[in-house]
């Protein structure tokens, strides 16, 4: 802006800045304002950079701009209007009647208006009952199975403890560490979680917390197991590091035990009942119907997406 103003007033051209953004620039330690720098005119709008109402802004002239220039940028004093001198008779404020407003009658029309009323008060609650029911509805959907889905739900929920012939409980608690333990590690193999691991010479090197965090899912508690070597079937095996609080796990391990069949179900107030029958897993090359073993009831809940089972019981046959 300085050169620029020089060569403005070597040609005598006034210079005029647009200063919208710049009008604290006047309160820097180094005045860096366009009227200090030699700008004739400038514009600074306070509202952008000040603290003022919108739309508040200032026309800056400079004491060094051409004195024509200035001139022309001179607001014309008001005129001064002559005072008359006679005066009305205005009469006492006391003689003024007082206007008292009339009563208005808030319900003009008492009987319409409470019909209106309640018709509103009936659409009101109706269409609260229909947002009640869009809620219960999406959660269902998003958060629910269907009910073609909910036999393959159960069985891929149920399989961790079948895989490992889990005994009868009434609730989560009952289990010993080991039981616990034992279906939070299959869990994660039945689920793909082991697989994310990293692999050391066939083994899977697992955290203990994310081993209890996976049986917390399945049963639906909150619990801390002691740790220990454990034997879960088959060749699986959860080995414990007590120093690193690993537990070391077979990549992939095999397992020859049951197959689970969900032969039926029923739900009442979020609480699943399933009867699922164990059959005896065949190798590939054998024919013919697979062995029938058992029937197990199964108590499971679905909250948050996932499945916890709460109870396991034996059926008489």
């Amino acid at each position: 802006i300085r050169e620029l103003a020089g060569v403005c007033r070597r040609k005598g051209v006034p210079l005029l800045v647009d200063n919208a953004h710049g009008a604290y620039l006047k309160f820097l330690p180094k005045d860096l304002h366009p009227v200090a720098l030699g700008a004739d005119m400038t514009c600074d709008s306070a509202h952008k950079t000040l603290s003022c109402l919108t739309g508040a802004a200032y026309l800056h002239i400079s004491r060094e701009a051409p004195e024509e220039f200035a001139e022309q940028e001179k607001l014309p004093e008001p005129k001064k209007q002559p005072v008359r001198e006679e005066t009305a008779e205005l009469p006492d404020h006391r003689e003024i009647p007082e206007e008292k407003p009339e009563p208005v009658s808030v319900l003009r029309h008492p009987v319409r208006d409470l019909i209106v009323g309640a018709i509103l008060v009936m659409l009101s609650m109706v269409g609260a009952a229909a947002l009640v029911q869009c809620g219960i509805s999406f959660a269902k959907r998003h958060f629910s199975p269907e009910p073609d889905t909910m036999p393959e739900e159960i069985r891929r929920a149920v399989l961790p403890l079948v895989l490992i012939d889990q005994a009868d409980f009434e609730e989560p608690d009952a289990l010993t560490d080991e039981q616990f333990l034992s279906a939070a590690v299959i869990s994660m193999l039945t689920d793909g979680t082991l697989a994310e691991y990293p692999d050391n010479l066939g083994m899977r090197v697992v955290p203990a917390s994310d081993i209890t965090a996976a049986g917390n899912r399945l049963f639906g508690t909150e619990r801390t197991p002691e740790f220990r070597t454990i034997g879960i079937s088959g060749e699986l095996r959860c080995y414990y590091d007590k120093e690193q609080n690993t537990c070391l796990i077979n990549a992939s391990p095999h397992i020859f035990t049951y197959v689970p069949n969900v032969k039926d179900w029923a739900e009442e107030s979020g609480t699943v009942t399933a009867k699922v029958a164990y059959y005896a897993e065949q190798p590939s090359w054998q024919t013919g119907p697979a062995e029938y073993i058992k029937t197990v009831a199964y108590t499971l809940t679905h909250e948050g997406g996932a499945w916890q089972i709460r109870a396991v019981l034996t059926q008489p046959d």
